[in-house]
């Protein structure tokens, strides 16, 4: 068995307290961007829903990798605060008048007021901020469309949601915008193909947990849910926790 002595050991310390150091540093920086973004797109002000920039900064850092690329990172992280945002008026906020609105805007790359205009700006700023980094890196490559196309699916199934009942929560608004900047030469694959295979599984799993978590509260707040109308159908059957 090898033994370090007592100065390597002490050298070892003092470079894993400067690495801590550095990496506290970076994600210290990180959400003062996120914040400070949030804050101007009015994002965390808004004034209903939830306020979770922290958290979603904070809950992409612990999943991801040190060596991950920032700009991925934060491409995550701002996906997940419109994500919340919208999510929460489509859900609570916004008549279906105006969540109509909101996604025909998506679709059709307009602005408009109220609500609505805040989450389409901060979006519409994010899409183009990722087109920008991207064509920098890629020298020239336009992926603008096909951002658009990815969150315009998005809202429509939140329309779809708000007209009927859950459907998936949008996993590939979040994952393949930033996997552009991880594996660039998958892009012209993706924008061939329609919502991949993998991230439509991918969105139904996350769906059913979050079913699976939420069903009580949703009872309580006379919301229907993915597990209430399986027990509906189902009766004899239990939800159990393993």
């Amino acid at each position: 068995m090898i033994r370090l002595s007592h100065r390597f050991n002490r050298e070892l310390l003092q470079l894993a307290a400067k690495n801590f150091q550095l990496w506290q540093s970076i994600y210290r920086n990180a959400l003062e961007e996120l914040q400070s973004w949030s804050k101007e797109w009015s994002l965390s002000t808004i004034g209903f829903g939830r306020e979770k920039t922290t958290y979603c900064c904070y809950a992409i850092a612990s999943n991801s990798s040190v060596p991950l690329d920032s700009d991925v990172r934060m491409v995550i992280a701002k996906s997940a605060v419109i994500v919340t945002v919208a999510d929460d008026f489509f859900d609570m906020e916004g008549s279906l008048d105006e969540l109509e609105t909101l996604t025909e805007a998506v679709f059709r790359g307009r602005s408009l007021r109220g609500h609505g205009r805040v989450i389409f700006d901060a979006l519409d700023n994010l899409v183009n901020e990722v087109a920008a980094k991207y064509a920098d890196r890629q020298r020239g490559s336009i992926i603008l469309n096909y951002l658009r196309q990815i969150w315009y699916q998005t809202f429509d199934s939140w329309l779809t949601e708000a007209k009927w009942s859950k459907e998936q929560i949008p996993v590939h608004a979040l994952v393949l915008p930033a996997s552009c900047f991880m594996a660039p030469a998958l892009l012209k694959h993706l924008m061939r193909c329609p919502t991949p295979y993998l991230t439509e599984l991918l969105m139904i799993s996350s769906r059913l947990l979050n079913e699976i978590q939420s069903y009580k509260k949703e009872k309580e707040d006379g919301k229907m849910n993915l597990v209430l109308l399986y027990l509906k159908e189902n009766p004899d059957n239990s939800v159990t926790s393993r």
